[in-house]
C-alpha cells in the first residue's frame, strides 16, 4: 500500500519486514519522489495492513491500521531518521 502527498514530493509505502502472520513487523517507509531515495523507514507492529496519508500541509504521513493510534511520521524526516537508514 502506498500514497503520495498532495505536493508531489514524498511516497509513503507500507511493506512486510518480517514477523508472523499473528504478528506483522510492518515498515513505515518514507520516499522522495524527487530522487527516488528511501528517506526513513520506521518499524512498527499490526494486527493488519495500515493505509498511509498524508496531512493536508505535507508535515507528517500517518499510517493506520484501523485503530484509534495511527504511527505518525514527521516531514520532512529529521536528520537522526535520515542517518538512522543510512546505517545497517
Amino acid at each position: 500500500m502506498d500514497a503520495t502527498s498532495a505536493s508531489g514530493q514524498y511516497r509513503a509505502a507500507v511493506c512486510l519486514t518480517g514477523g508472523h502472520t499473528d504478528n506483522m513487523q510492518l515498515g513505515a517507509q518514507i520516499w522522495s519522489i524527487r530522487t527516488g531515495e528511501l528517506l526513513t523507514e520506521h518499524p512498527f507492529d499490526a494486527a493488519v495492513f495500515a493505509e498511509p496519508t498524508f496531512a493536508p500541509d505535507d508535515r507528517s504521513a500517518a499510517f493506520s491500521s484501523g485503530g484509534p493510534h495511527p504511527y505518525v511520521v514527521a516531514l520532512p524526516p529529521s536528520w537522526f531518521d535520515r542517518l538512522r537508514e543510512k546505517l545497517p
